[in-house]
Parts: structure tokens; sequence; C-alpha cells
């Protein structure tokens, strides 16, 4: 369902994480259309009290096949009292793969008079714990490259690499 291609974010804050989530999810909406089931909330709030439950750069990574999962994932499984907090939950689950990595994500969703998306984990496809694996980092090639902040593609500047400098008038002490 999502070939995903994630970089650990060591050291960032969960607010930040969270920022960064609810940015990602406004770009494909905060609802998703399940046939035979309805629309799902995932909004802001939602995003907000799963990321405190989040500890794995694989549970973040996952957030960008939520929507994938939600409208076209397996309904596994379902409670009508959940955790007996008096309303169903139902999970769908699919297929993902991170840096290279198989895994599957489960995805909850809380059935009141709207359906909400509650919380997702990563698991490897066996059942065990998914383990994240990092980007390895290419060496530098030459030529093209991308910038360290953007990622931007950019071309070298060709004076960038002439070791010569211009001279006006006189001769250069240099022989």
């Amino acid at each position: 369902m999502a070939d995903l291609s994630y970089k650990s974010e060591k050291g960032i804050s969960k607010k930040t994480r969270k920022d960064l989530v609810v940015r990602s999810i406004k770009k494909k909406g905060f609802r998703v259309d399940r046939k035979g089931f309805g629309t799902i909330n995932i909004d802001e709030k939602r995003i907000d009290e799963a990321v405190k439950y989040m500890n794995t750069d694989a549970e973040f990574a996952a957030f960008e096949a939520i929507h994938a999962i939600l409208k076209r994932g397996v309904n596994i499984d379902g409670h009508e009292n959940h955790k007996g907090r008096n309303y169903p939950s139902y999970t769908f689950a699919g297929p993902i793969t991170i840096n290279g990595v198989p895994g599957v994500v489960a995805v909850v969703v809380r059935k009141t008079t709207d359906n909400f998306y509650k919380i997702h984990r990563v698991l490897a496809p066996d059942g065990s714990e998914f383990v994240f694996p990092e980007i390895k980092k290419e060496e530098p090639r030459g030529g093209r490259g991308t910038t360290p902040l953007s990622g931007q593609l950019y071309e070298p500047i060709s004076s960038s690499f002439n070791l010569s400098v211009a001279q006006n008038e006189g001769e250069s002490k240099i022989k």
C-alpha cells in the first residue's frame, strides 16, 4: 500500500513532529472516505493524542500511509466496547515498506457518532517488532547534488573549480 523513504529525526521534540505530521496530513485532507464504512476524521486533535503515545521512527514514518490504509486496508479486528470505554473500535491493516524493509501498519478507528482515527502501530510481517532501517548515506560523487537543508537539486558552478586568479596589471610574484 505504501513504499516510504524516511530519515530518522533524532532529537526533535514531539511537538515539532506533530506539526510536521499535521502539515503532511493536511495536504491529503483531514478526512478519508471508506466505502461501506463512512468518513473517518484525522484531525489535529487526534494526531496530537496519537503522537503522545508514539515512540518509534517507524510510527512517525507510517503517518504517510494512514490515508491509504484507512481507505483500502483490511478490517482485521473490532471491539464493541473498546477497553471498557463504551465505544466500538475497528482496526484496519495493510502492508508498508519503510526504507526498503517490509512491515504492516495497523490503524485503530474509534466509532461514535463520527469515526475518528485513534492510533496506529507498525509491526514486522511476522508480528514482531519492526526494526527501523536507517537510510544509507551515499558518498558524494561530484557533479550534481542536493542542498543539505532543502534537498533541492543543484549544479556546481564551473567557476568554482577554477583555481586561477585574474591579474589586472603587473606581474605576479608567483612563478
